[in-house]
């Protein structure tokens, strides 16, 4: 099995295909995974679940997974590590925000596809990432700090998604 690595604490962006190139593996960062079009399944610590547009997928560190595309699929990646929070609450006067990531984190139901199931606070989350993956891609004034708020507002959706 592979481990994938990542050096920047925040990484954004799509990938479609056709068909999954990628080995099972892991990584050393989280991984938000939304689901913007096709379906097939999701093999995530030797379970299959399967995958269709909306679905949102977190994955920890030692999570191992690989997909099985059944149709063309484009999916949108938020890859973060923990310096990311470290960053964000250097700006925040509060430790409530760290407590709501921590606890969403290492909870075992945070790897299924089903992390929202309300359809307005899928769509809410999908425009989320739109903003955020065209933020990470054209930097400018204050695209950091923009940045870091649009991954708050992002965990707190799927936090939202885990209370209800």
């Amino acid at each position: 099995m592979e481990r994938f690595n990542n050096y920047h604490s925040l990484n954004v962006f799509r990938h479609h295909s056709d068909t999954w190139e990628f080995p099972k593996h892991n990584h050393n960062f989280y991984e938000l995974i939304f689901i913007e079009q096709g379906n097939g399944n999701h093999i995530l610590n030797d379970a299959l679940i399967p995958y269709s547009p909306g679905d949102v997928f977190l994955l920890r560190p030692e999570d191992t997974h690989y997909f099985e595309i059944a149709a063309p699929s484009q999916f949108l990646f938020l890859n973060f590590t923990e310096q990311l929070f470290v960053e964000k609450l250097e700006g925040s006067k509060t430790a409530k925000w760290l407590n709501i990531v921590k606890t969403l984190l290492q909870a075992p139901s945070i790897v299924n596809g089903g992390l929202i199931t309300d359809s307005v606070d899928k769509e809410k989350l999908k425009s989320l990432l739109h903003i955020l993956l065209s933020e990470f891609s054209n930097k400018c004034s204050y695209s950091r700090e923009l940045l870091l708020e649009l991954f708050g507002a992002e965990m707190m959706m799927v936090a939202r998604g885990q209370a209800t």
